[in-house]
């Protein structure tokens, strides 16, 4: 939101806010009913033959949301619990996890796994870290956070700065690093002559606020760690 309205304060425009789910969000920008999109969409060769991309913004990791069951092991030493907890943020390593690790998950016969519906680079991470995990697709995240705190998934699969709001508004849920390669946060134009002009407008403000340090200052507020600054 806040890159929004300073990318608007650039262009001296008005904005406004759309919400579309992943399955119809490019169509609306190739369609030119929005005249552009901040996601994290990744770059396909699909999506670049219907819009444009920007510079990259920013890139986040992604993790998994499980559920504190006290079923962990106990550990036996620091040297011994800092190895098998090291996909464990700090702040959860003393919780009792069904899962400490993707190694952990592996082990799993009957993994399911909830994941939004359009995901398709998380998909295909998915399917190659944890090849034997059943996915079911979700139009919500708030949903899949309820069917993994009541017991009905054994986790789901969504960007770190999403994992990390959601295990925050539910004290019994806590979550993992998935290892997945990081993706790039841009911006999407339509493939016309006012998109592509937006598109390299987009490129010079991305450029400018890399160089005088405000992406690093707006990713360090709000995909940091501090949320008492939020």
């Amino acid at each position: 939101i806040e890159l929004s309205k300073r990318l608007a304060l650039w262009l001296n425009a008005d904005f406004e806010f759309g919400i579309y789910d992943y399955n119809s969000i490019v169509a609306a920008a190739a369609s030119g009913d929005i005249d552009c999109i901040v996601a994290n969409l990744n770059e396909t060769a699909e999506r670049k033959e219907r819009i444009n991309f920007s510079k990259p913004i920013s890139q986040i990791v992604n993790a998994i949301m499980i559920k504190d069951d006290g079923s962990r092991m106990s550990q036996t030493g620091n040297v011994n619990r800092d190895s098998l907890l090291k996909d464990v943020p700090p702040q959860f390593r003393d919780w009792k996890l069904k899962y400490n690790s993707i190694a952990d998950m592996n082990r799993q016969d009957n993994l399911v796994l909830g994941m939004q519906v359009g995901f398709v680079f998380v998909d295909k991470e998915t399917r190659r870290i944890l090849p034997k995990a059943k996915i079911d697709y979700y139009k919500s995240t708030p949903d899949m956070a309820y069917l993994v705190a009541n017991g009905k998934l054994d986790g789901f699969i969504n960007d770190e700065p999403v994992i990390r709001y959601v295990a925050l508004e539910n004290p019994n849920l806590a979550y993992i690093h998935a290892g997945f390669e990081p993706m790039d946060i841009v911006v999407m134009c339509p493939k016309t002559n006012a998109g592509e002009k937006l598109r390299d407008e987009l490129n010079l403000f991305i450029e400018r606020l890399r160089n005088n340090g405000t992406l690093k200052a707006i990713d360090d507020l709000w995909l940091g760690h501090d949320e008492a600054r939020k």
